[in-house]
């Protein structure tokens, strides 16, 4: 709308290489900070699981936007690797873990911290050029040139953080990570250790709360005609042919028979149940009594997939599978915020809310 076209994407790949970049190196710092461990360490085994993941919370994309702005697709359009990244990730892997075992012996040789950092760079510098190699080098900055409805060419310079700025003007720092997370107490704030893509960014926080809440929040911003992000179960009674996403939708026990029932709380700690992807809320179905029905849902699959691209999400759906959303501050009370000011409890690395999205 503010520059008047017919089409318009921002550039996943641009950020997914400085995503994947600076992933690399909080992988390194970690395992600098934490050499003098024994290696069956519960921590640096969660680290080495997956050392340079593709996945990533909601703060992750705030800490890339705010260093490195975005550019437009055509800018820095996808590659076979951005768009199918296992073989990439195993060559990443590889070299991290292998960057691992280099620190973890200069560690045991006597190297001190401020050695290794100086071959951490050097590690870093091999990451950069085998990304360049899979995903293209990220533009400095760019000329724009594109031609609007109105058939009038605009063309201007920019960096990607002049550009971001001036197309979005949006402040991301101004949304809350409201979440269910239904292990832990409620109307506190949390803190998970390593939940970050960067090593000079404050890990994940979350403020606790019912997902009734969360509901009432999203509830709120979608009447303001603004859409909101969430993370959830994709995995779980999602007739993806026909995009509806509800508990009801497949009848197992008819004919396997029926097994013992867990709760939201059960299926998080034993691992029947985590968040391991996002989507955006773009539309209720609000009944008489005022009750909201079912969510309208914006997935990333393409319009192959569910309905032309969209599902429709029963609200008993989401009081099961929704666990995350991001609403800006101006739809939470002042009660609710105020919890942001207390001290967060830390989860460790292995929570499974950090699982998630690795």
């Amino acid at each position: 709308e503010k520059y008047n076209l017919d089409d318009f994407e921002f550039s996943e790949n641009y950020l997914f290489f400085w995503d994947k970049l600076e992933k690399a190196n909080l992988f390194l710092e970690a395992m600098i900070e934490t050499a003098g461990r024994d290696i069956d360490d519960r921590e640096v085994q969660t680290l080495l699981d997956n050392p340079v993941p593709d996945g990533g919370w909601w703060n992750y994309v705030v800490a890339l936007i705010e260093k490195y702005g975005t550019v437009p697709k055509e800018i820095m359009p996808e590659t076979r690797n951005s768009s199918s990244t296992g073989r990439m990730n195993r060559q990443l892997n590889r070299i991290a873990r292998s960057f691992a075992t280099r620190i973890r012996k200069g560690y045991a040789d006597g190297e001190d911290v401020d050695e290794l950092r100086k071959e951490k760079m050097d590690m870093l510098k091999k990451i950069y050029r085998l990304l360049v190699i899979h995903l293209g080098p990220p533009p400095e900055e760019f000329t724009w040139r594109v031609e609007n409805r109105d058939e009038e060419i605009f063309e201007k310079e920019y960096t990607p953080v002049s550009f971001y700025r001036e197309a979005v003007e949006t402040e991301l720092g101004e949304y809350v990570n409201i979440m269910d997370h239904p292990a832990h107490s409620y109307e506190r704030l949390y803190r998970i250790r390593y939940c970050r893509n960067m090593p000079d960014v404050k890990d994940m926080e979350f403020i606790n709360l019912p997902v009734y809440r969360l509901k009432e929040f999203a509830r709120s911003a979608l009447l303001n005609e603004e859409p909101v992000w969430f993370a959830a179960d994709v995995g779980k009674a999602n007739d993806t042919d026909n995009g509806i996403l509800s508990s009801r939708a497949y009848d197992y026990e008819s004919l396997i028979g029926s097994c013992p029932g867990m709760n939201k709380s059960e299926r998080v700690l034993f691992g029947e149940s985590i968040p391991g992807h996002a989507m955006v809320l773009i539309g209720m179905d609000i009944g008489k009594n005022d009750s909201i029905r079912k969510w309208l849902v914006e997935n990333s699959w393409g319009s192959d997939a569910g309905n032309d691209g969209l599902w429709t999400m029963y609200d008993e759906w989401f009081d099961k599978y929704v666990f995350s959303v991001i609403v800006h501050r101006r739809h939470i009370p002042g009660d609710i915020l105020d919890i942001l000011e207390t001290e967060p409890g830390m989860l460790p690395v292995w929570d499974p809310m950090r699982k998630a999205f690795q």
